[in-house]
């Protein structure tokens, strides 16, 4: 037998303790039916036991009680006999290379009266009495021959040693109770609850088509209900079932932008029309002609040319038309229901500023977040930044990620991080300069002037240094 750090790896009545958790049936999908297969497993057998009329002293008796009192009961119990295997009746049982079971009954005869004793009360009893407790019970030595006689080692030889020592390692991290855990968390891990069917309602095209790929995808891919993931079951491998399906409402109450295009009938309509007709068309040819053969350094140049200039003939046609045509465009159109309130933007607040650095907006001053990124812009345009500061806040505004400016600039993220918490803070002192110059002490209150004598420019008192009992400097601050 070998015994390792509690664990036991040998075979009773030809069965380990491995065989018990190979090949677990993941596809029953209840606990209940997981319990009946664990006890089939390990054999466990239900065993009915009935008594009826049997007189009792009390609820509270042991047989060396004596019996007073009837209490007429009809007890009806099931008995369940856990363990019914030989690996398991087995792999428990504490034994030891000792004549004497520890866990062992030992009956003596005290005055004429046979009494039971446990193993400790024995051993103290034969102390007592100056008895020898192994000639008492008439222990013969199963290996006593004529070679010899086997000496007692008094060691555990328990397959698993429950009765454990600070040298022993600890039951739970035996193969034992590891096997016991899996079969638990088999029975535990399957999910009982009710599924409620659940409707995912898309009003965008795109995503809804996004989501009938997805579920076909999921549709391929579960193995444990046959391809189909609207079920109760789960598998093995993680799989999470989705009781879902996707639902395309049309939307309803929404505003559509007429798109301005070149027809045909413009074409015959206006002669200028045609004439950029007749050079698209021109144009298209060319860039079919260079798209079916293997082409050269100048070849490619001219089909990027090409290709240029088709975007922009197309351009130049729908601007010809809105020219002559000049059709009715909303300049200023009521705002839809959920519109951003751009009055809640605190310009000093710092996560303001970073979100409001990646927005990129036209030139549409009928448009708030346009008028304030154009002020952000001139803000900007006035305070001097490093090199570096200038890089990161071009590709900062570019929608590009702390990652990718990092590997492009050789510098670790938590850098880059830093010099945009540096950029902001200098835009937010400068928008607080301008704050206090072009607004507060025009429209709030009155602010109190000096003219800079090496400047020659008018400006905030708080733009000069105090100067002692005098007053204020002369010259400003930036002139210093």
């Amino acid at each position: 037998m070998i015994y390792n750090n509690n664990n036991f790896y040998e075979e009773i009545d030809g069965k380990s303790a491995q065989d018990y958790i190979k090949n677990l049936d993941y596809s029953i999908d209840n606990s209940k039916d997981r319990i009946k297969y664990i006890e089939e497993r390990l054999g466990v057998k239900h065993t009915w036991f009935e008594e009826s009329n049997r007189n009792y002293i009390d609820t509270f008796y042991n047989t060396l009680t004596k019996r007073n009192e009837n209490i007429i009961t009809r007890v009806k119990y099931q008995e369940k006999k856990q363990f019914n295997d030989k690996f398991w009746e087995n792999i428990f049982e504490q034994t030891s290379d000792s004549p004497l079971d520890k866990d062992g009954v030992y009956y003596v005869t005290i005055d004429g009266e046979e009494v039971v004793m446990d193993y400790n009360r024995f051993i103290t009893w034969c102390g007592y009495n100056q008895i020898n407790p192994i000639e008492y019970i008439n222990v013969k030595n199963p290996f006593s021959n004529s070679n010899g006689t086997w000496e007692y080692t008094h060691h555990n030889t328990s397959k698993i040693k429950l009765i454990l020592n600070k040298d022993d390692s600890i039951y739970s991290t035996s193969n034992i109770a590891k096997t016991l855990e899996i079969m638990g968390s088999y029975i535990l891990s399957v999910d009982d609850k009710p599924k409620e069917t659940k409707i995912r309602i898309y009003n965008s095209k795109e995503l809804f088509n996004r989501a009938c790929q997805e579920e076909a995808l999921l549709n391929k891919i579960a193995p444990a209900n046959g391809g189909n993931i609207n079920s109760n079951t789960s598998n093995k491998d993680g799989f999470l079932e989705d009781n879902s399906f996707a639902f395309f409402q049309l939307p309803k109450n929404y505003k559509k932008i007429k798109d301005i295009k070149v027809k045909p009938k413009d074409i015959k309509k206006y002669p200028i029309i045609k004439t950029y007709s007749d050079t698209y068309e021109w144009y298209k040819a060319k860039y079919k002609e260079l798209g079916h053969k293997q082409l050269s350094k100048e070849e490619l140049k001219l089909k990027r040319m090409v290709r240029k200039n088709l975007n922009a003939l197309k351009n130049d046609m729908t601007d010809v038309k809105n020219s002559i045509e000049r059709p009715i465009i909303w300049k200023a159109p009521l705002a839809d229901a959920g519109s951003p309130e751009w009055d809640y933007l605190d310009m000093f607040d710092k996560s303001h500023v970073k979100e409001l650095l990646r927005i990129q907006k036209g030139n549409d001053l009928q448009d708030d977040l346009t008028c304030i990124v154009m002020d952000l812009n001139n803000i900007i345009s006035k305070i001097e930044f490093t090199t570096v500061q200038k890089d990161i806040l071009n590709l900062y505004r570019k929608d590009k990620s702390l990652e990718f400016i990092s590997n492009l600039m050789n510098i670790t993220p938590q850098a880059i991080n830093n010099q945009i918490n540096k950029i902001v803070n200098k835009i937010i002192d400068a928008y607080e300069k301008n704050y206090e110059e072009n607004y507060y002490y025009i429209s709030v209150c009155k602010g109190k002037y000096k003219k800079c004598s090496r400047c020659g420019k008018i400006k905030l008192l708080s733009r000069f240094d105090k100067n002692g009992k005098k007053g204020y400097r002369s010259n400003c601050k930036n002139c210093n």
